[in-house]
Protein backbone atom coordinates (compact mmCIF):
# COMPACT_ATOMS: atom_id res chain seq x y z
CA UNK A 1 0.00 0.00 0.00
CA UNK A 2 0.82 3.64 -1.18
CA UNK A 3 1.84 5.83 2.28
CA UNK A 4 0.31 9.09 1.70
CA UNK A 5 2.51 11.36 0.87
CA UNK A 6 3.01 9.01 -2.84
CA UNK A 7 -1.01 9.96 -3.23
CA UNK A 8 -1.08 12.03 -6.62
CA UNK A 9 2.66 12.00 -7.20
CA UNK A 10 3.44 11.25 -10.80
CA UNK A 11 6.70 8.92 -10.61
CA UNK A 12 10.14 8.89 -13.00
CA UNK A 13 10.60 6.20 -14.95
CA UNK A 14 14.63 7.32 -15.58
CA UNK A 15 17.47 5.36 -13.87
CA UNK A 16 18.84 8.82 -13.27
CA UNK A 17 17.45 12.42 -13.90
CA UNK A 18 18.79 15.43 -13.57
CA UNK A 19 17.01 18.86 -12.41
CA UNK A 20 18.70 22.30 -12.55
CA UNK A 21 17.02 23.93 -9.17
CA UNK A 22 15.71 27.19 -9.76
CA UNK A 23 14.78 29.83 -7.33
CA UNK A 24 11.44 29.74 -8.11
CA UNK A 25 11.57 25.92 -7.59
CA UNK A 26 12.37 26.85 -4.29
CA UNK A 27 9.92 29.12 -2.86
CA UNK A 28 7.00 27.04 -4.48
CA UNK A 29 8.75 24.60 -2.51
CA UNK A 30 7.58 27.17 0.59
CA UNK A 31 11.68 26.86 1.48
CA UNK A 32 13.00 29.79 3.92
CA UNK A 33 16.70 30.29 4.73
CA UNK A 34 17.91 28.20 7.18
CA UNK A 35 20.35 28.74 9.70
CA UNK A 36 23.44 27.20 8.96
CA UNK A 37 23.44 27.97 5.06
CA UNK A 38 26.54 30.33 5.12
CA UNK A 39 26.34 31.78 1.77
CA UNK A 40 29.79 30.33 0.63
CA UNK A 41 31.74 31.56 3.70
CA UNK A 42 32.53 28.15 5.13
CA UNK A 43 35.91 26.39 5.03
CA UNK A 44 36.52 25.31 1.14
CA UNK A 45 34.94 22.09 0.45
CA UNK A 46 36.76 19.46 -2.20
CA UNK A 47 35.62 16.17 -3.29
CA UNK A 48 32.94 13.98 -2.43
CA UNK A 49 30.95 13.54 1.18
CA UNK A 50 28.36 10.85 1.74
CA UNK A 51 25.30 11.24 3.84
CA UNK A 52 24.13 7.86 4.69
CA UNK A 53 21.74 8.67 7.77
CA UNK A 54 19.57 11.98 6.20
CA UNK A 55 17.32 9.48 5.54
CA UNK A 56 16.30 5.81 6.59
CA UNK A 57 14.21 3.04 5.10
CA UNK A 58 11.04 4.87 3.06
CA UNK A 59 11.03 8.35 5.16
CA UNK A 60 11.10 11.29 3.87
CA UNK A 61 12.11 13.14 6.65
CA UNK A 62 15.36 14.39 7.29
CA UNK A 63 17.05 13.41 10.79
CA UNK A 64 17.92 16.33 13.03
CA UNK A 65 21.66 15.22 12.71
CA UNK A 66 21.55 14.16 9.14
CA UNK A 67 20.09 17.84 8.10
CA UNK A 68 22.43 19.60 10.07
CA UNK A 69 25.24 17.65 8.67
CA UNK A 70 23.78 18.32 5.11
CA UNK A 71 23.62 21.92 5.38
CA UNK A 72 27.06 22.43 6.61
CA UNK A 73 28.55 20.92 3.72
CA UNK A 74 26.32 22.68 1.76
CA UNK A 75 28.10 26.01 3.54
CA UNK A 76 31.34 24.60 2.92
CA UNK A 77 30.90 24.79 -1.08
CA UNK A 78 32.82 28.00 -2.51
CA UNK A 79 30.74 29.96 -3.85
CA UNK A 80 31.67 31.44 -7.62
CA UNK A 81 29.24 33.84 -9.05
CA UNK A 82 26.12 32.31 -10.04
CA UNK A 83 27.83 29.13 -10.79
CA UNK A 84 27.24 25.78 -9.56
CA UNK A 85 28.61 24.92 -6.12
CA UNK A 86 27.68 21.08 -6.14
CA UNK A 87 26.22 18.23 -7.62
CA UNK A 88 23.72 16.71 -5.16
CA UNK A 89 23.00 12.85 -5.49
CA UNK A 90 19.68 11.38 -3.77
CA UNK A 91 20.21 7.16 -4.02
CA UNK A 92 17.74 4.64 -3.23
CA UNK A 93 17.55 1.17 -2.85
CA UNK A 94 16.41 -0.53 -6.75
CA UNK A 95 12.88 -1.43 -6.23
CA UNK A 96 9.80 -0.86 -7.84
CA UNK A 97 9.72 1.91 -10.91
CA UNK A 98 6.74 4.12 -9.51
CA UNK A 99 7.45 4.14 -5.67
CA UNK A 100 11.27 4.36 -5.81
CA UNK A 101 11.79 7.32 -8.22
CA UNK A 102 8.94 8.96 -6.35
CA UNK A 103 10.88 8.08 -3.00
CA UNK A 104 14.09 9.96 -4.32
CA UNK A 105 12.17 12.85 -5.65
CA UNK A 106 10.57 13.52 -2.70
CA UNK A 107 13.80 13.30 -0.05
CA UNK A 108 15.33 15.75 -2.93
CA UNK A 109 12.41 18.39 -2.27
CA UNK A 110 13.45 17.97 1.73
CA UNK A 111 16.54 18.73 1.24
CA UNK A 112 15.82 21.74 -0.92
CA UNK A 113 13.69 23.31 1.88
CA UNK A 114 16.98 22.98 4.11
CA UNK A 115 18.94 25.07 1.27
CA UNK A 116 16.26 27.29 1.16
CA UNK A 117 17.44 30.69 -1.48
CA UNK A 118 21.14 28.57 -1.99
CA UNK A 119 19.40 25.70 -3.60
CA UNK A 120 19.53 27.36 -7.00
CA UNK A 121 23.49 26.73 -6.81
CA UNK A 122 23.35 23.58 -6.66
CA UNK A 123 22.04 20.68 -8.83
CA UNK A 124 20.33 17.26 -8.05
CA UNK A 125 20.61 14.14 -9.58
CA UNK A 126 17.84 10.93 -8.29
CA UNK A 127 19.55 7.69 -8.81
CA UNK A 128 16.78 4.61 -7.99
CA UNK A 129 19.30 2.08 -8.82
CA UNK A 130 20.96 1.52 -5.27
CA UNK A 131 22.01 -1.34 -3.21
CA UNK A 132 19.70 -2.59 -0.89
CA UNK A 133 19.34 -0.74 2.54
CA UNK A 134 21.13 2.05 0.16
CA UNK A 135 19.47 5.57 1.37
CA UNK A 136 22.44 8.05 1.03
CA UNK A 137 23.25 11.67 -0.33
CA UNK A 138 26.14 12.43 -1.84
CA UNK A 139 27.32 16.10 -1.99
CA UNK A 140 30.35 16.33 -4.97
CA UNK A 141 31.68 19.86 -4.54
CA UNK A 142 31.95 21.28 -8.07
CA UNK A 143 33.77 24.30 -6.71
CA UNK A 144 37.29 22.62 -5.59
CA UNK A 145 40.96 24.45 -5.27
CA UNK A 146 41.74 25.84 -8.32
CA UNK A 147 45.62 25.56 -8.15
CA UNK A 148 46.28 25.69 -12.16
CA UNK A 149 46.76 28.83 -13.96
CA UNK A 150 45.53 29.80 -17.15
CA UNK A 151 46.93 28.43 -20.43
CA UNK A 152 47.80 31.67 -22.32
CA UNK A 153 49.19 32.39 -26.48
CA UNK A 154 50.41 36.13 -27.27
CA UNK A 155 50.93 36.73 -30.81
CA UNK A 156 53.47 39.76 -31.25
CA UNK A 157 53.76 41.65 -34.61
CA UNK A 158 56.35 42.43 -35.07
CA UNK A 159 57.64 38.89 -33.43
CA UNK A 160 59.51 38.79 -30.07
CA UNK A 161 63.27 40.19 -30.06
CA UNK A 162 62.62 42.34 -33.11
CA UNK A 163 63.92 45.76 -33.26
CA UNK A 164 62.03 48.77 -33.19
CA UNK A 165 61.64 52.37 -33.28
CA UNK A 166 59.94 55.50 -31.89
CA UNK A 167 56.33 55.29 -33.24
CA UNK A 168 55.68 51.89 -34.29
CA UNK A 169 53.55 50.21 -33.22
CA UNK A 170 53.55 46.89 -31.48
CA UNK A 171 50.35 44.45 -31.14
CA UNK A 172 49.74 41.87 -28.76
CA UNK A 173 46.98 39.65 -29.66
CA UNK A 174 46.64 37.17 -26.66
CA UNK A 175 44.15 34.16 -26.00
CA UNK A 176 43.77 32.95 -22.52
CA UNK A 177 41.77 29.31 -21.80
CA UNK A 178 41.31 28.22 -18.27
CA UNK A 179 38.59 25.29 -18.67
CA UNK A 180 36.33 25.60 -16.26
CA UNK A 181 35.49 22.22 -14.82
CA UNK A 182 35.27 21.10 -11.30
CA UNK A 183 39.21 22.28 -10.59
CA UNK A 184 39.25 25.62 -12.80
CA UNK A 185 37.31 28.56 -12.02
CA UNK A 186 37.53 30.43 -15.81
CA UNK A 187 40.06 33.55 -17.40
CA UNK A 188 39.26 36.98 -15.34
CA UNK A 189 41.26 38.92 -16.47
CA UNK A 190 44.14 39.68 -19.27
CA UNK A 191 46.57 42.45 -18.83
CA UNK A 192 49.06 44.24 -21.11
CA UNK A 193 52.06 45.38 -18.89
CA UNK A 194 55.43 47.84 -19.51
CA UNK A 195 57.91 46.00 -17.26
CA UNK A 196 59.78 46.29 -15.04
CA UNK A 197 57.13 49.01 -14.06
CA UNK A 198 54.39 47.19 -14.51
CA UNK A 199 52.60 49.78 -16.32
CA UNK A 200 49.61 48.74 -17.56
CA UNK A 201 48.57 49.96 -21.67
CA UNK A 202 45.87 47.90 -21.87
CA UNK A 203 43.61 45.20 -19.87
CA UNK A 204 40.06 43.20 -20.65
CA UNK A 205 37.90 41.61 -18.10
CA UNK A 206 35.48 38.78 -18.32
CA UNK A 207 32.57 36.87 -17.07
CA UNK A 208 32.87 34.26 -14.80
CA UNK A 209 32.91 31.00 -16.61
CA UNK A 210 31.15 27.95 -15.18
CA UNK A 211 31.31 24.04 -14.88
CA UNK A 212 30.93 22.50 -18.71
CA UNK A 213 31.60 25.69 -20.46
CA UNK A 214 34.56 25.99 -22.30
CA UNK A 215 35.82 29.56 -24.10
CA UNK A 216 38.73 31.14 -25.39
CA UNK A 217 39.16 34.22 -24.04
CA UNK A 218 40.71 36.77 -27.14
CA UNK A 219 42.05 40.02 -27.04
CA UNK A 220 44.48 42.53 -28.57
CA UNK A 221 46.57 45.53 -27.70
CA UNK A 222 49.02 48.14 -29.43
CA UNK A 223 52.03 49.62 -27.66
CA UNK A 224 53.60 52.68 -29.29
CA UNK A 225 57.52 52.95 -29.06
CA UNK A 226 58.03 56.38 -27.13
CA UNK A 227 60.19 59.24 -28.24
CA UNK A 228 63.22 58.31 -26.13
CA UNK A 229 63.04 54.66 -25.80
CA UNK A 230 65.01 52.55 -23.39
CA UNK A 231 67.58 50.17 -25.43
CA UNK A 232 65.16 47.36 -24.92
CA UNK A 233 61.15 47.86 -24.15
CA UNK A 234 60.03 44.81 -22.56
CA UNK A 235 56.35 44.03 -22.08
CA UNK A 236 54.11 41.23 -20.48
CA UNK A 237 50.86 40.04 -20.98
CA UNK A 238 49.20 38.24 -17.99
CA UNK A 239 46.52 36.08 -17.49
CA UNK A 240 44.62 35.63 -14.20
CA UNK A 241 41.54 33.47 -13.48
CA UNK A 242 39.03 34.20 -10.93
CA UNK A 243 41.08 31.97 -8.03
CA UNK A 244 44.05 34.87 -8.36
CA UNK A 245 46.25 32.18 -10.37
CA UNK A 246 48.24 34.07 -13.32
CA UNK A 247 50.30 33.27 -15.92
CA UNK A 248 52.91 35.69 -17.93
CA UNK A 249 53.97 35.75 -21.29
CA UNK A 250 57.60 38.00 -21.66
CA UNK A 251 58.98 39.80 -25.29
CA UNK A 252 61.78 42.01 -25.54
CA UNK A 253 62.20 44.70 -28.62
CA UNK A 254 65.65 46.21 -28.83
CA UNK A 255 65.26 49.68 -29.84
CA UNK A 256 69.86 49.76 -31.30
CA UNK A 257 71.57 47.54 -33.05
CA UNK A 258 73.46 46.32 -30.11
CA UNK A 259 71.74 45.01 -27.23
CA UNK A 260 72.41 43.67 -23.59
CA UNK A 261 72.50 43.78 -20.01
CA UNK A 262 74.90 44.33 -16.89
CA UNK A 263 73.73 42.67 -13.86
CA UNK A 264 75.58 42.91 -10.17
CA UNK A 265 75.24 41.80 -6.56
CA UNK A 266 77.55 42.65 -3.96
CA UNK A 267 77.71 41.44 0.04
CA UNK A 268 79.83 42.89 2.64
CA UNK A 269 80.05 40.91 5.80
CA UNK A 270 82.32 42.31 8.62
CA UNK A 271 81.33 40.63 12.19
CA UNK A 272 80.78 43.31 14.86
CA UNK A 273 82.60 42.69 18.30
CA UNK A 274 81.49 44.45 21.55
CA UNK A 275 84.18 46.74 20.60
CA UNK A 276 84.13 46.78 16.77
CA UNK A 277 81.38 47.91 14.85
CA UNK A 278 80.87 45.99 11.69
CA UNK A 279 78.80 45.73 8.60
CA UNK A 280 76.43 43.72 7.04
CA UNK A 281 75.04 45.00 3.12
CA UNK A 282 73.67 44.50 0.23
CA UNK A 283 73.42 45.93 -2.86
CA UNK A 284 72.09 44.71 -6.64
CA UNK A 285 71.48 46.41 -9.55
CA UNK A 286 70.34 45.39 -13.46
CA UNK A 287 70.82 47.52 -16.57
CA UNK A 288 69.94 47.48 -19.99
CA UNK A 289 72.24 48.68 -22.41
CA UNK A 290 72.04 49.88 -26.49
CA UNK A 291 74.35 50.71 -28.81
CA UNK A 292 73.53 52.32 -32.20
CA UNK A 293 76.93 51.25 -34.96
CA UNK A 294 77.63 54.22 -37.60
CA UNK A 295 78.93 53.68 -40.81
CA UNK A 296 82.72 54.37 -40.10
CA UNK A 297 82.00 51.37 -37.16
CA UNK A 298 82.42 53.71 -34.34
CA UNK A 299 79.01 52.94 -31.63
CA UNK A 300 77.30 55.37 -29.05
CA UNK A 301 74.51 54.53 -26.61
CA UNK A 302 73.33 54.53 -23.34
CA UNK A 303 72.84 52.48 -20.14
CA UNK A 304 69.70 52.95 -18.18
CA UNK A 305 68.84 51.04 -15.24
CA UNK A 306 68.18 50.76 -11.23
CA UNK A 307 69.97 48.80 -7.76
CA UNK A 308 68.41 48.91 -4.37
CA UNK A 309 70.85 48.44 -0.99
CA UNK A 310 70.38 46.72 2.51
CA UNK A 311 73.02 48.33 4.85
CA UNK A 312 73.52 47.21 8.54
CA UNK A 313 76.21 49.10 10.78
CA UNK A 314 76.96 48.58 14.48
CA UNK A 315 78.11 46.48 17.74
CA UNK A 316 77.38 43.03 18.43
CA UNK A 317 74.31 42.55 21.16
CA UNK A 318 72.52 45.55 19.23
CA UNK A 319 73.82 48.18 21.82
CA UNK A 320 73.81 50.37 19.22
CA UNK A 321 73.24 50.01 15.78
CA UNK A 322 71.75 51.57 11.98
CA UNK A 323 69.63 50.31 9.35
CA UNK A 324 69.47 51.60 6.41
CA UNK A 325 66.99 50.70 3.21
CA UNK A 326 66.65 52.08 -0.51
CA UNK A 327 62.86 53.17 -0.56
CA UNK A 328 62.58 52.73 -4.09
CA UNK A 329 65.07 51.56 -6.91
CA UNK A 330 67.88 54.04 -7.62
CA UNK A 331 68.23 55.49 -11.07
CA UNK A 332 72.08 54.04 -12.57
CA UNK A 333 72.50 55.33 -16.24
CA UNK A 334 75.33 56.15 -18.55
CA UNK A 335 76.63 56.94 -21.99
CA UNK A 336 78.03 54.80 -23.83
CA UNK A 337 80.78 55.18 -26.89
CA UNK A 338 83.22 52.79 -28.36
CA UNK A 339 84.09 51.24 -31.90
CA UNK A 340 82.77 47.69 -33.52
CA UNK A 341 85.94 45.39 -33.76
CA UNK A 342 85.92 42.99 -37.00
CA UNK A 343 88.25 40.44 -35.07
CA UNK A 344 85.98 40.40 -31.92
CA UNK A 345 83.01 40.21 -33.74
CA UNK A 346 81.52 42.82 -31.40
CA UNK A 347 82.00 46.54 -30.61
CA UNK A 348 84.39 47.43 -27.60
CA UNK A 349 82.56 50.46 -25.74
CA UNK A 350 83.53 51.90 -22.29
CA UNK A 351 80.97 54.50 -20.17
CA UNK A 352 81.23 58.08 -19.45
CA UNK A 353 78.61 60.31 -17.09
CA UNK A 354 77.84 57.66 -15.12
CA UNK A 355 75.03 58.07 -12.58
CA UNK A 356 75.07 55.88 -9.81
CA UNK A 357 73.53 57.54 -6.64
CA UNK A 358 72.22 55.63 -3.98
CA UNK A 359 70.36 57.09 -1.09
CA UNK A 360 69.44 54.86 1.84
CA UNK A 361 66.81 55.86 4.65
CA UNK A 362 66.92 54.87 8.11
CA UNK A 363 64.50 51.94 8.81
CA UNK A 364 65.79 50.44 12.06
CA UNK A 365 68.28 51.76 14.70
CA UNK A 366 69.33 52.41 18.64
CA UNK A 367 71.25 55.40 19.23
CA UNK A 368 72.35 56.27 15.54
CA UNK A 369 72.10 59.95 14.67
CA UNK A 370 71.80 59.57 10.60
CA UNK A 371 68.58 59.33 9.01
CA UNK A 372 69.69 58.86 5.77
CA UNK A 373 73.29 57.72 3.79
CA UNK A 374 74.18 58.31 0.49
CA UNK A 375 76.95 56.84 -1.91
CA UNK A 376 78.22 57.49 -5.14
CA UNK A 377 79.55 53.69 -6.84
CA UNK A 378 79.60 55.74 -10.71
CA UNK A 379 83.06 55.18 -10.50
CA UNK A 380 82.34 51.68 -9.24
CA UNK A 381 80.21 50.50 -12.14
CA UNK A 382 82.68 53.20 -14.54
CA UNK A 383 85.74 51.25 -13.78
CA UNK A 384 84.23 47.38 -14.03
CA UNK A 385 82.56 47.95 -17.50
CA UNK A 386 85.58 47.80 -19.66
CA UNK A 387 87.17 44.64 -18.24
CA UNK A 388 84.08 43.01 -18.84
CA UNK A 389 83.33 44.31 -22.29
CA UNK A 390 86.88 42.84 -22.79
CA UNK A 391 86.24 39.14 -21.52
CA UNK A 392 83.23 38.50 -23.71
CA UNK A 393 83.22 35.69 -25.39
CA UNK A 394 80.01 33.84 -27.65
CA UNK A 395 77.95 32.06 -26.03
CA UNK A 396 75.71 29.20 -27.62
CA UNK A 397 72.68 30.98 -27.99
CA UNK A 398 74.11 33.94 -30.11
CA UNK A 399 75.06 36.11 -27.37
CA UNK A 400 78.38 37.47 -26.07
CA UNK A 401 78.75 36.36 -21.98
CA UNK A 402 81.41 37.66 -20.16
CA UNK A 403 80.93 37.54 -15.82
CA UNK A 404 83.63 38.93 -13.21
CA UNK A 405 83.70 37.19 -9.65
CA UNK A 406 85.02 38.82 -6.58
CA UNK A 407 85.87 37.19 -3.28
CA UNK A 408 88.40 39.43 -0.91
CA UNK A 409 88.26 39.38 3.14
CA UNK A 410 84.33 40.26 3.49
CA UNK A 411 83.64 41.46 0.00
CA UNK A 412 81.86 38.85 -2.23
CA UNK A 413 80.88 40.58 -5.50
CA UNK A 414 79.57 39.27 -8.91
CA UNK A 415 78.83 41.28 -12.67
CA UNK A 416 77.38 39.52 -15.76
CA UNK A 417 77.82 41.20 -19.23
CA UNK A 418 75.79 40.17 -22.30
CA UNK A 419 75.67 41.55 -25.58
CA UNK A 420 74.02 40.62 -28.84
CA UNK A 421 73.30 41.45 -32.11
CA UNK A 422 69.32 43.08 -32.81
CA UNK A 423 67.05 41.42 -34.78
CA UNK A 424 65.84 43.30 -37.55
Amino acid sequence: MCPEWLLGMKGATMKLSSVYVSTALAIALGATTPDGIAHGQGAAGSGTEVFPTIFTNDSVDPSADGARQFQNAAANATRQGDCVRARVTVVVPKGDPLFQPSLAAARRDALLQLLGDQARYFRFDLDTEGKANQNDVKMEYLTGPDHEPPRLSVTWTPPNGHRVKPGDKIKADARARDDANRWQTGVKEINFLVRPENRLFGFHQFDRQCEGEVRTNQTAQDYTVPDNPPPLIRLAVQAIDYAGNEVDQLAEFPTADWVGTLVWSMDVNIEPTQTSTGTHAKRSGRADLGLTQKRDGTVEGTLRGSQTSDNWWGYAGGTQFCRWRTEAPADVRAKLDGAYEQARGYPMFQASEVVATIREQLVESRKCMSPTVQSDVSQELKGMLPGLVHKLARSGDNRYVAKEDILTGGLEAHYVLTLRRAEN
